[in-house]
């Protein structure tokens, strides 16, 4: 079958695409690991900066609260607040150029207005983001124009706010970062490999797990191939032994006309029967001739067009016109027929329509036939009523046995083939109704959906 070949032709993964799967894989992770890595560095340096001003700023705090503690201890005259402040700022400045990486200390208030200092050595802050930065953050850093850092603080007070910028050297920073660095690549790279060879473990083990999967899998595919190769020859087999029994059951009538006629030597001359033999003989060709390409195509199993369920129900309406002058055969179309059929499906449909319009016409000569088709969950279905005047309670249920028939001479064996012929498409033809006034067969027939009955089934 076409899903057995398919899967037939599946290979174990070359050793190529497993490379190529664990490189994208293994980048991916590396990706992931160097991202986490640039976090990390990012909040460490930014750690430093902050222990630092944390340590500047309660080393400022703590020498302007001892040197306002020497003020009250020696009595001076209080001042206003502002210059006491101011005062005490000067000193604590003078004071933390004593801390080795402190090379200038600068004031702001809160106007942001410096405060003149004489360990002011850097530039002023122009504009006020950074004094917003230094109230929100509690500090901010800055790169001045010498290549050192500045890092301001904010120190809140009751009645004013104040602003401490430290000028600083940048080595002791640099190296601190360089630590941070050099140890976070360590780290990064121990973590890389351990995560590549973690990776590469699992990797193994999945690959050989879905190598032995698909192992399998072809192994037990190969065995369905096989077995449907097998099938789908048994069916193609199948629908050629009803084919060919159909035209023999086909050919029956006309050559029983034929021999009938045969016997009497002396009514071969007359001209009615000279032309119901030449309408024998001719019907017996049409037969043959259509019965051959239907065993022809079947047998090559071949789709070579398709019809339009309308396009098909229209070649047994001429021809049942042809072949019989005092029946009737009606074709609803109600309903939309524009889904489409190929030509095996049809070869069949059109053996099965025939063999029961002769059976209709033979057990009534001007019978009315009707045939309604619709499509119903993926399937055609075709109803064909007759009033040809029903089948007997006693055979209707054996009547698809090829002993059974309702006709003197009858061999049952129609319509046993016709429903051998539905079910080599996967269909099935049963016996619905049957009355007095007639009965109705309904065909059902799997509509094309991208894929093939197991009788059409490439092997």
């Amino acid at each position: 079958m076409v899903y057995g070949s398919k899967l037939g032709k599946m290979n174990i993964l070359p050793e190529s695409n497993l490379w190529k799967s664990f490189s994208w894989v293994a980048l991916i992770l590396a990706g992931m690991v160097i991202a986490l890595l640039f976090v990390s560095r990012s909040q460490l340096h930014r750690q430093v900066i902050e222990s630092e001003a944390m340590f500047l700023k309660a080393q400022f705090e703590q020498s302007m609260n001892t040197l306002l503690l020497d003020e009250l201890d020696e009595e001076i005259a209080w001042i206003e607040g502002k210059s006491l402040e101011e005062r005490l700022i000067n000193q604590a400045a003078l004071e933390s150029l004593g801390i080795p990486q402190v090379e200038g200390v600068q004031a702001y208030n809160h106007e942001f207005t410096p405060i003149p200092l004489a360990t002011a050595v850097g530039s002023p802050v122009s504009g006020n983001e950074l004094f917003q930065n230094a109230r929100l953050e509690g500090w901010v850093l800055r790169v001045l124009p010498s290549g050192s850092f500045g890092l301001m603080i904010h120190l809140p007070d009751q009645q004013d706010s104040y602003y401490i910028e430290f000028q600083l050297n940048g080595e002791p920073l640099q190296d601190a970062w360089n630590r941070i660095d050099t140890t976070l690549v360590k780290q990064g790279s121990g973590l890389m490999i351990f995560a590549v060879v973690l990776l590469w473990s699992i990797f193994l083990m999945m690959i050989r797990r879905i190598q032995a999967k698909e192992k399998l899998l072809i192994e037990k595919t190969e065995v369905l191939k096989q077995t449907n190769q097998e099938l789908s020859r048994a069916y193609k087999t199948t629908s050629l032994g009803a084919l060919t029994g159909h035209l023999m059951h086909a050919l029956k009538s006309p050559l029983t006309a034929l021999n009938d006629l045969a016997r009497n030597p002396d009514s071969l001359i007359k001209e009615d029967n000279s032309a119901d033999i030449r309408s024998t003989i001719h019907q017996i060709e049409g037969l043959v001739h259509q019965a051959l390409e239907t065993i022809k195509e079947t047998e090559k199993g071949e789709i070579s067009y398709c019809l339009t369920m309308k396009e098909l129900l229209a070649i047994p309406r001429q021809e049942f016109a042809k072949k019989y002058a005092l029946a009737r055969l009606e074709i609803n179309e109600s309903y939309s027929l524009s889904g489409l059929v190929n030509n095996l499906q049809g070869n069949l449909i059109l053996a099965i329509l025939s063999n029961l319009f002769q059976n209709s016409v033979e057990a009534k000569k001007d019978v009315s036939l009707s045939i309604d088709c619709l499509e119903e969950d993926g399937n055609w279905i075709l109803s064909l009523t007759d009033n040809a005047g029903g089948i007997p309670t006693a055979l209707q249920r054996q009547l698809f046995s090829p002993i059974i028939s309702r006709k003197p001479r009858g061999s049952g064996i129609g319509l046993a083939l016709c429903k051998q012929l539905a079910e080599s498409m996967d269909g099935s033809l049963r016996l619905v109704s049957s009355d007095k006034q007639g009965s109705c067969f309904r065909l059902t027939v799997p509509k094309l959906e991208g894929s093939t009955s197991p009788m059409f089934a490439s092997i």
